[in-house]
């Protein structure tokens, strides 16, 4: 899915899902594109129907398989012929890529055997099957590395299909130009007829032969290798759409060289030996599985493009969230499947729930952009294998356009609150260091220069008594004595700001020490010993002490506060005996949770709080 899905809205009407489409298939049936891209395959069914004459014209010595018995002409027209039907199929049904016309080729390629044995047939259709009939195994190469998208990608694969290509032209070219049948001694097929001889060369045709079966065997091994690893790297989407034709294609080669190891074997080839006959059973029903894995492909795409197209009625006016990616990975079948919505504020795109996405699919994945009047509105990250299903993009784009819509505002929503949320925590966490950097400034500045003052005047005093100075002495203690009121004064305030002690050793010091000044009874059940996020730290602690204070307004005697730590969060109940009514004072409590993620629940004598700690 290379293209763009295009959701356009023209004058505001909707069309249908599917209806284009239908109206653009008509459209290329009936012009001559539709015509050019039918042709080859009305070609093909037509040298379908001539080889099921041909193999039924049996003569007293039969010079093909398929003329041994009925069953061994059953499987042989089951396999063409189902190529045949299979590929002009695929290929009608899909407007890109050459799976249909390779299944049609290979199809003529495995029938054109009956041809070279038809011994009535006129001679330039006879040379003209032994030239076409090596080209299946190549063909076959082609299928297995370029289904499901009809592309060959990749240096391997396109190295693997142009030698394949190329070494089967070159021996069926210096067959036509060289082998005089008359002089092949393992001749039982054709051994009078080649139109195209230009000089006879046995010794050179029966090297090029052999040469021709290990290369087929060697290729063979490779083909059946590489689509069963391919198979076995595919993700579960991928295998799924894969294997039908993939699978028979290692089958068709791996019975492809089993065939050419028989003849390295034993040249002289012989339909009234067992073991060939089987080998030409073998070959011919993996054939025929692969045309049934072609003709399953193009009922499941076309399964896929009528289920996406009943997207819009899933969805309906005013889908659910969430409901779009679900419905787009149900219809494909792609459990990893998700989408990302563009918004044109930050520049980014986000998922559902509006967290920014960074758009990196993996290998084995592909990004397809929603776009709307050419401007981006979401991403489908998608398996790479799903590529090869061109006609869902307009589908997708039509079904998927008020889901689109919707979601995209949800998510629009979402990031505003989730960038709110983020704000409201800078904002806890500034407060924060602002209170504790004010407290370590009274700690290192004020409160130690009145520590020197108050011990200068000490000095002082002492000085005075030491001189009989009793009036000066009395004046200099009553300074001290104040000095020290507002020493003590100044760590009071020091550690209401912010206590210093919950940064050094943490929430369960802290709270020993608050407990031990309380008000009232404190009693701290199941205290984590672990130390916090400090940001979740100050949250308890200033939840706690305020829970405390508001139980002493309340004319309680005892607080019990009980801590129950989760994987992610940690909860703690603070229950007391308090009687009396006191206004909701926790509410700058409860905002200072809640913008970290958490709540505070009061109800009568009892306080819960909730912090996330992650």
């Amino acid at each position: 899915m290379s293209e763009a899905i295009v959701a356009d809205d023209h004058d505001g009407a909707a069309t249908a899902p599917g209806q284009n489409d239908a109206a653009a298939a008509v459209a290329a049936a009936s012009g001559p594109l539709g015509v050019g891209r039918s042709l080859p395959f009305l070609l093909a069914l037509g040298f379908a129907g001539v080889s099921v004459a041909v193999v039924a014209h049996v003569t007293e010595a039969p010079r093909s398989y398929a003329a041994t018995s009925t069953s061994a002409a059953i499987v042989d027209l089951a396999a063409g012929l189902g190529l045949i039907v299979a590929g002009a199929a695929y290929g009608l049904a899909r407007q890109r890529g050459s799976v249909g016309l390779l299944s049609a080729m290979i199809g003529v390629a495995w029938l054109s055997v009956d041809w070279i044995g038809w011994d009535d047939g006129p001679a330039i259709a006879r040379s003209v099957a032994m030239i076409v009939a090596p080209f299946l195994l190549p063909l076959v190469v082609h299928l297995s590395v370029a289904f499901p998208t009809g592309r060959v990608s990749g240096r391997l694969a396109r190295s693997l299909v142009a030698v394949a290509y190329g070494a089967t032209a070159s021996v069926s070219l210096a067959w036509a130009l060289l082998r005089d049948p008359f002089f092949d001694r393992n001749c039982w097929s054709n051994c009078t007829v080649n139109s195209f001889l230009v000089r006879a060369e046995p010794d050179a045709v029966r090297s090029l032969t052999v040469l021709w079966l290990y290369f087929s065997l060697a290729t063979g091994v490779v083909v059946a290798t590489t689509c069963v690893e391919r198979l076995s790297r595919a993700s579960h989407a991928a295998r799924r759409i894969l294997t039908p034709v993939v699978g028979p294609a290692a089958l068709v080669a791996a019975t492809q060289a089993l065939y050419a190891a028989l003849l390295v074997a034993d040249p002289a080839e012989n339909p009234d030996r067992g073991v060939f006959t089987a080998a030409f059973f073998a070959r011919a029903a993996a054939l025929v599985a692969l045309a049934a894995g072609i003709t399953w492909a193009v009922r499941s795409a076309e399964r896929t493009r009528r289920s996406v197209a009943r997207l819009a009625d899933e969805l309906g006016a005013a889908p659910p969230p969430g409901s779009l990616r679900a419905a787009l990975a149900r219809s494909l079948g792609d459990d990893r499947l998700d989408v990302a919505y563009w918004l044109s504020g930050p520049r980014a795109y986000v998922d559902a729930s509006g967290q920014q996405v960074a758009l990196s699919p993996g290998p084995t994945q592909a990004v397809t952009p929603i776009e709307r009047n050419g401007q981006p509105v979401a991403v489908v990250i998608h398996d790479r294998s799903l590529e090869a299903r061109h006609d869902l993009e307009r589908e997708i784009g039509a079904a998927s356009r008020l889901a689109v819509d919707n979601e995209r505002l949800r998510a629009q929503g979402l990031a505003q609150l989730s960038d709110l949320r983020a704000s409201r925590v800078r904002v806890v966490e500034t407060a924060d260091d602002t209170r504790r950097q004010l407290e370590r400034n009274l700690h290192d500045g004020a409160q130690q220069r009145l520590l020197a003052l108050s011990y200068e005047l000490q000095l002082a005093e002492a000085d005075a008594r030491a001189a009989g100075d009793t009036r000066l002495a009395g004046v200099l203690t009553e300074a001290c004595e104040r000095a020290g009121t507002a020493l003590v004064e100044l760590r009071d305030l020091a550690h209401g700001i912010f206590p210093a002690i919950l940064t050094e050793a943490g929430l369960g010091p802290a709270l020993a020490t608050f407990v031990d000044m309380a008000p009232l009874r404190v009693e701290l059940v199941d205290l984590p010993d672990e130390r916090l996020p400090h940001h979740a730290e100050t949250a308890v602690y200033l939840a706690v002490t305020a829970a405390v204070e508001h139980a002493a307004r309340r004319s309680a005697s005892r607080v019990v506060a009980a801590f129950k730590p989760a994987d992610s969060e940690l909860a703690v109940e603070l229950v007391d005996d308090g009687t009396g009514d006191s206004p909701d004072d926790l509410i700058h409590i409860r905002d200072r949770v809640g913008a970290l993620g958490g709540r505070l629940d009061v109800d009568g004598s009892r306080v819960q709080v909730v912090i996330p700690c992650g």
